[in-house]
């Protein structure tokens, strides 16, 4: 049961991130007296997103289509241990602040050298503006 409890809430996350960038973004706007769009724009990003083809050069890397899928395997491991609806997971006792560290800067890693995997002749700046 403890198990079916941390999947459902690893899915509860991932199911409600995008809410919580479109709230931040409307309360943004509306700080800024600007019209907000909806709280669920980035769910209909996230549509229009899977609907496209990813357009990869032929001497990019295998990394750079393998990339996205890492980073964002590796954030979602990392909500598989941080406590939301129930504090007593299987998945709590590797939470650890080593743990999470490592996870998040798992992921700029591979953001910051994924234009550097494409031999496009601006990579190099690409890369250094995520920094």
């Amino acid at each position: 049961m403890n198990w079916l409890i941390a999947i459902l809430q690893t899915l509860l996350f991932v199911a409600l991130a995008p809410l919580l960038a479109g709230w931040v973004k409307c309360c943004k706007c509306r700080l800024q007296n600007r019209k907000a769009p909806s709280v669920l724009q980035p769910y209909r990003d996230l549509l229009k997103l899977t609907y496209k083809q990813p357009v990869v050069s032929e001497q990019a890397s295998w990394l750079f289509t393998k990339a996205p899928y890492i980073i964002f395997s590796a954030t979602v491991l990392a909500a598989t241990v941080v406590p939301l609806i129930a504090v007593d997971l299987p998945t709590s006792a590797s939470a650890d602040v080593i743990v999470m560290v490592g996870f998040f800067r798992f992921c700029p890693v591979f953001f910051w050298r994924w234009p550097d995997w494409t031999s496009a002749p601006h990579s190099a700046v690409w890369a250094h503006r995520g920094k």
